[in-house]
């Protein structure tokens, strides 16, 4: 797909299209990275799919092997681990420790849940618990997928795949994960959440934690996932102050929009209902601060993160 690249992009594409004539051309204007798997799933007529982002690469026996444990487990999602590749090192994350197969209600309780938040032995390192929250390292069968489309960043922020996910894993019967590196994700941090200031994030995210909870209701799911959407949303403190301080504002008026999250009816139950026992200390601090609203603290505490963050 050619998503209004400025470059040569589109001739690079066309190039493939002469070697193989199942490479299908989508040149679109950019719109968003929503916009743009929504395209590519209007165009979808195969028995199985996958997303990679640009900038991104596969292994090359990627496809084939997931495709064949998608058979032989009967498998409607098949699930991989993936690769770092930062400038100068690469870092494997394991979704998980072990290869395993799951059926019906464990797959609604043990992988779809997380998708909502986590909960228990998960909340150990907060780091990770959106670790799994990206379609790009997973193989589905279009048997589930229907209508589900992408909602448009835009609105949400971020985790527009997740919601995507959410909705697909209703109707998963059957999923596989195999621990094999088999996606490499290019990290280099330009443009991340916590690099570039976002405007108003935090009321991009009430629309998100909104139709997250909507999916709660209208499913009539147990206080156990609300629970696990109170937990994302206190997570989702650490980025959104981590968003706020790279800012052109002072540490006062930093402190000040802090304070106006902090004081959301939302985040100041999720902040006060937070287990924070099973954490690191550096977690405990930051989730102490946020509890007491000392937002000059806090604002000094998140510039020093960003600080060690870009000079890693």
């Amino acid at each position: 797909m050619n998503d209004g690249s400025s470059d040569n992009s589109l001739s690079v594409i066309e190039e493939y299209v002469k070697r193989d004539s199942r490479v299908i051309v989508i040149d679109k204007e950019n719109e968003g990275v929503s916009s743009a798997r929504n395209a590519g799933l209007d165009k979808m007529t195969g028995q199985y799919f996958m997303f990679v982002d640009s900038d991104d690469w596969l292994d090359l026996n990627c496809c084939e092997t997931m495709i064949k444990v998608a058979i032989e487990n009967d498998a409607d999602v098949v699930m991989c681990s993936y690769i770092k590749d930062f400038n100068d090192n690469s870092i494997v994350n394991h979704i998980f420790e072990n290869d395993f197969v799951l059926y019906g209600e464990d797959i609604q309780d043990i992988i779809r849940r997380r998708l909502f938040g986590p909960i228990g032995e998960e909340m150990r390192r907060p780091q990770d618990c959106d670790i799994m929250v990206t379609p790009c390292m997973q193989l589905f069968n279009s048997c589930i997928h229907a209508q589900e489309r992408f909602e448009d960043i835009r609105k949400t922020g971020t985790f527009e795949d997740g919601l995507y996910q959410i909705d697909l894993y209703k109707k998963c019967k059957g999923f596989t994960y195999i621990d094999k590196p088999f996606y490499h994700y290019r990290k280099t941090n330009q443009g991340s959440i916590c690099t570039v200031y976002k405007k108003e994030l935090y009321l991009k995210w009430e629309y998100l934690y909104n139709r997250i909870e909507k999916r709660i209701n209208d499913e009539k799911l147990g206080p156990i996932y609300k629970k696990a959407l109170r937990n994302r949303v206190a997570l989702g403190l650490l980025p959104l102050g981590l968003n706020e301080v790279v800012s052109d504002d002072s540490i006062k008026g930093k402190s000040k929009v802090l304070q106006a999250i902090l004081s959301i009816p939302r985040y100041e139950e999720a902040v006060q209902s937070l287990d924070t026992s099973m954490m690191a200390f550096p977690w405990r601090i930051f989730y102490t601060l946020c509890k007491h609203k000392y937002t000059t603290s806090l604002s000094l505490l998140l510039s020093v993160i960003q600080y060690l963050r870009n000079h890693q």
